[in-house]
């Protein structure tokens, strides 16, 4: 719907009249940020329609908001989610990837003067695990360097002296989900020794095994 007003405004040829701008007074029809709750938006990644209300029920019993929550399926198959308390919301977003009938749910934190209808919902996070990587490179420099190859670091699980421990270091990454996910990655080390490390996602969803 967006791409379409897009490409209908640069084919109309406007009257002077349409061709002005009204200017709306930034007062009028305000609402007050306390009664404006805190929104989501998100799309199923999947081919396939699906039961609204069933996902609905879904997302609810897993969400367990515990200060209310309102879903609403809009235009091209986005959804919205209008959450009364901040804490509901920021607890959804910590705890992606979702998924319904095991297809991704890609989320997007908006404002109350975003239009839903053009955000960008080509991105979304997950845990991923780094295998075969020495112990003195199991640091956050080194996970913020390797996560940023994939997509945008996040985050990074170490101990309270900043050092990975275990077969894997932990990573938060946002990921453009219209690309193949990595599976390994050849690294250089010093002395120019080279080594492949490879990843494991957590949680991960349907996708074309195809084409990755």
């Amino acid at each position: 719907m967006a791409d379409e007003l897009i490409n209908l405004d640069k084919a109309l040829s406007f009257t002077e009249d349409e061709n002005q701008s009204i200017i709306l007074p930034p007062e009028l029809g305000k609402v007050d940020a306390a009664q404006q709750g805190f929104y989501l938006v998100g799309k199923i990644l999947g081919k396939r329609s699906f039961n609204f209300e069933a996902f609905k029920n879904t997302m609810l019993n897993v969400f367990k908001p515990g200060r209310g929550l309102d879903i609403q399926l809009i235009e091209e198959g986005r959804i919205l989610f209008h959450f009364i308390h901040i804490l509901d919301r920021r607890r959804v977003m910590e705890s992606r990837p979702w998924a319904f009938d095991k297809n991704l749910l890609v989320l997007r934190t908006i404002e109350a003067d975003d239009n839903p209808l053009r955000i960008d919902l080509n991105w979304s996070d997950f845990h991923i695990h780094i295998h075969d990587l020495p112990l003195n490179r199991m640091t956050k420099e080194i996970a913020a360097f390797i996560g940023n190859q994939l997509g945008i670091f996040r985050d990074v699980d170490l101990d309270k002296g900043g050092q990975g421990w275990g077969s894997s270091l932990r990573i938060r990454v946002s990921l453009d989900i219209t690309k193949p996910l990595y599976r390994i990655v050849k690294i250089q080390l010093a002395q120019r020794v080279q080594s492949i490390i490879s990843f494991t996602y957590e949680r991960l969803p349907n996708f074309c095994y195809w084409c990755g």
